[in-house]
């Protein structure tokens, strides 16, 4: 019965999971279809920017709703767990270095500039970079660029009789680096025509076309996005762990509706985030599916260890501590230079924005309070260790709950 009902619970986590997680998606198609559409009358701009302020309201509202749950899965849950990690391998006296520097917190940071570095990398190889010194030098220049070069010449003349000579090649500002540019003159005069001969001929064999802007923010996004998949992943792995580590059917059921509740909102919340970057709807719904089906692995993880594994060694739970910490700085980086900075930089709703924060945060931190990643029988962090078969026996205090196993 105990393991058909931890079957069953990963089958149902990873449905609603994957649900939560492709919503965003038909969320966001109806949101952008309704900031655009009115009939008649409501057709007018001043109709239309009215609807668009909503909808980018609505956005943003949920967007720092999602950055206060992370800010809480980060420091109310993540790195307490990274420090009784800790606290358990300097308690077995194999690694005494530990206790003379506050490894925890420092491993946490590493895991956020880990996550600056690889998205600067991944930048750099894009070429970004390169791209915003041509954008820069560009806009100096009073033209845009393709390729390097203006790809438009301004030509005066006072003549009226010169007016068809000239040749003006605009590019929108959207289109540059999607297309090859060509000029074709007007006149017929040999000097002016092989000019823009020689033009054409340049644009045509040149170097191929940069990226577009939207192009660009898909390809960052995409890292983005495999970043923050990558630190939630972890996390799952943990949670599903720990219900198929539970020992009662009480036990996996209460963890498991908790556990839903954390990961149903974030998913949600994580999945508009994605969306607003203009990542791909391929990458996307890939990142969604291997989300949803994480913490059901953790499950399957939790029921093998309990039946084949024995007591996790100071390096297993060593192990696992680094591991969430290097997670809860990827979340860090998401959360203060992804959402935060975003939404902080767009004028307006400065208040409301913040009270969703707030609120994602109080909503969360009061599930950790209330017990929602720990039940009296169960210690996430010691339980989610890969080895551990044994049925811990809680020995309270005031403020956590440590564990000792049963005799």
């Amino acid at each position: 019965m105990m393991l058909v009902s931890k079957i069953c619970a990963a089958i149902l986590l990873a449905v609603l999971r994957l649900g939560a997680g492709l919503l965003p998606l038909k969320v966001y198609q109806k949101l952008d279809k309704w900031s655009q559409r009115g009939d008649l009358k409501a057709a007018e701009k001043q109709t239309i920017n009215k609807r668009r302020k909503r909808v980018d309201l609505f956005m943003s509202v949920f967007l720092c709703f999602g950055a206060g749950l992370l800010l809480s899965t980060c420091f109310i849950h993540m790195i307490p767990e990274v420090r009784d990690s800790f606290d358990k391998v300097i308690k077995s006296g194999q690694y005494p270095a530990l206790e003379q520097f506050p490894f925890p917190e420092a491993i946490v940071v590493l895991g956020f500039f880990a996550v600056y570095l690889f998205e600067e990398l991944g930048e750099l190889l894009m070429g970004h970079g390169e791209k915003k010194k041509k954008k820069k030098k560009a806009n100096a220049a009073g033209s845009p660029t393709v390729n390097g070069q203006s790809p438009v010449k301004m030509v005066t003349s006072d003549s009226e009789d010169d007016r068809h000579k000239l040749t003006i090649i605009t590019v929108p500002k959207e289109d540059i680096g999607t297309r090859r540019v060509t000029e074709e003159g007007t006149d017929n005069d040999s000097d002016d025509s092989s000019h823009h001969g020689h033009n054409h001929h340049g644009h045509s064999h040149g170097p191929p076309p940069i990226l577009s802007d939207l192009e660009e923010r898909s390809v960052a996004a995409a890292i983005r996005g495999f970043l923050l998949v990558f630190a939630l992943s972890f996390h799952s792995i943990f949670e599903g762990m720990a219900i198929g580590l539970q020992p009662t059917l009480k036990d996996i059921w209460f963890l498991f509706a908790a556990v839903t509740v954390h990961e149903l909102a974030i998913m949600f919340c994580i999945g508009m985030e994605m969306l607003a970057s203009h990542i791909r709807v391929g990458i996307y719904i890939a990142y969604m599916v291997t989300l949803g089906l994480i913490t059901p692995i953790g499950v399957a993880i939790g029921i093998f260890v309990t039946e084949y594994f024995q007591d996790p060694t100071p390096s297993h739970t060593l192990t696992i501590g680094i591991l969430q910490g290097v997670a809860a700085g990827t979340l860090l980086y998401v959360t203060f230079l992804e959402v935060l900075e975003r939404e902080r930089r767009k004028s307006g709703n400065g208040l409301i924005k913040l009270l969703s924060v707030f609120v994602g945060f109080v909503l969360l931190s009061s599930l950790e309070a209330l017990g929602g990643h720990g039940e009296p029988t169960t210690d996430h962090q010691t339980q989610t260790t890969v080895g551990l078969s044994f049925v811990l026996q809680p020995v309270t205090t005031p403020r956590y709950t440590f564990y000792s196993p049963k005799a």
